[in-house]
């Protein structure tokens, strides 16, 4: 009778060198994708501070354009510390419809803003003889970015100027 003989068995399993491939690229994905899914989160939220920051200018423009058109809007209405005083009504005004202009364009769940408004005399031609002195209309919008990852706590802010076109 005779034996077949048999090879001995290995305490190792040698694998093929596509098993080895397969491996290495799982390992290198596994480092990856964490990398990719940063800079993924990190375009889509600079993209949300981009579009806050458009639409934060864009009320400012609106705020400046409704001041330069508001009557008896005159002098720095604001107290020592830069908050705006209620005691002015047009300055009120202006400041409310500021604020539902922010929680309307959806800028109030990214951002805490702080509106200002003043008002003060330039003088726009620096000849004597000729020397024009125009009231400007100056709304500014401050606050903190609410953001998740990179931009969490930068200040932003939008200035904008223009000329008070109404004489009182």
């Amino acid at each position: 009778m005779r034996f077949k003989s048999r090879e001995p068995k290995l305490l190792h399993n040698d694998k093929s060198p596509l098993d080895k491939e397969r491996a290495d690229s799982l390992v290198e994905f596994a480092i990856a994708i964490p990398l990719i899914i940063i800079l993924l989160f990190g375009v889509i939220e600079s993209g949300f501070a981009l579009n806050t920051y458009l639409n934060l200018t864009q009320v400012t423009r609106e705020g400046v354009l409704m001041a330069s058109r508001t009557p008896h809007l005159k002098g720095s209405h604001t107290t020592p510390k830069g908050a705006v005083s209620w005691q002015s009504s047009p300055h009120m005004k202006i400041h409310k419809k500021l604020r539902e202009l922010i929680q309307n364009r959806n800028i109030a769940k990214w951002f805490n803003a702080t509106p200002v408004i003043t008002t003060s005399r330039k003088t726009l031609n620096q000849t004597p003889s000729n020397a024009i002195e125009q009231e400007i209309v100056k709304v500014s919008i401050e606050g903190e970015y609410k953001g998740w990852l990179i931009f969490k706590g930068f200040v932003i802010k939008s200035e904008d100027t223009g000329p008070y076109l109404l004489r009182d």
